[in-house]
């Protein structure tokens, strides 16, 4: 093997792995997603009716403010890492709101 085809192979190696990475890392945030949604239903439907407008209004209010946050958080790293650096976030994020108890969430 050549030094050129061994370079070659380790670019190949990488982006292979690079591309199993993220392929991993959607499929991670599409369960943490499902999961979200799923724990936004059960507290509604736990929540007495007179303060499910204010579990509603939590949510936007959380939403807004992790889209506000993931904008100022990616803003701090290099364009290349921008993009890995959001979905960093964006699961974090959610997966801190999953474990939220059902009343901080008004």
């Amino acid at each position: 093997m050549t030094a050129t085809s061994h370079r070659i192979f380790n670019l190949s190696a990488a982006i292979a792995l690079s591309f199993h990475w993220w392929v991993w890392l959607l499929f991670l945030l599409d369960r943490l997603d499902q999961q979200l949604n799923k724990t936004y239903r059960e507290v509604v439907a736990k929540t007495h009716k007179d303060r499910v407008s204010l579990v509603r209004e939590g949510q936007r209010a959380w939403i807004k403010h992790r889209d506000e946050g993931v904008k100022f958080y990616v803003s701090l790293f290099p364009q290349a890492e921008r993009e890995r650096r959001r979905l960093q976030f964006n699961g974090d994020a959610t997966a801190a709101r999953i474990e939220e108890l059902p009343e901080e969430w008004e």
